[in-house]
């Protein structure tokens, strides 16, 4: 499930700071819309996936947690895969197959933050790089995880 996090912060960069855009026949084209029209495709693009995606987390969290019995955590597992990945097959259900290589050909330039003042760009984006993938993912699972053992063991409303 953690897997479209990363996916969310590149949207939001999409949406905040992208310059130019390439087509799948290969034109570019130039991208100018003020900050205003910026957080509105932003807040209507990519609030609504990360408040979704935080809905699906907390209340699938709450349904695996009170679970009584192991079958009932299976579906509800599942029923949360259902919901996360039901947009993804309506889009391959409903959508001309012209329009699929359409999207999955476009490339976006983005803006670059320097996360770190005076440090060198590659440094930098190396650095944004390993960290997402070897602290914050994993810390984030490990503290998930205690969290379900947790309340589990303690049990809720103890």
């Amino acid at each position: 499930m953690f897997n479209n996090v990363p996916n969310m912060y590149r949207h939001a960069q999409m949406a905040l700071m992208t310059t130019r855009w390439k087509n799948g026949t290969g034109q570019i084209m130039q991208i100018e819309k003020p900050l205003g029209s910026r957080m509105i495709i932003f807040i209507l693009g990519v609030w609504t996936e990360v408040v979704t995606f935080s809905a699906i987390l907390i209340s699938g969290s709450l349904f695996i947690i009170t679970a009584k019995t192991v079958d009932l955590v299976i579906r509800s597992t599942v029923a949360i895969m259902f919901v996360q990945n039901v947009d993804e097959v309506v889009f391959d259900a409903c959508c001309p197959q012209e329009i699929t290589q359409e999207v999955g050909s476009t490339r976006y330039r983005v803006k670059w933050l320097v996360l770190i003042p005076m440090m060198p760009q590659d440094l930098s984006i190396s650095l944004e790089y390993y960290y997402g993938l070897f602290f914050h993912l994993p810390f984030v699972f490990i503290i998930t995880v205690c969290v379900v053992f947790t309340i589990r063991w303690i049990g809720p409303g103890q």
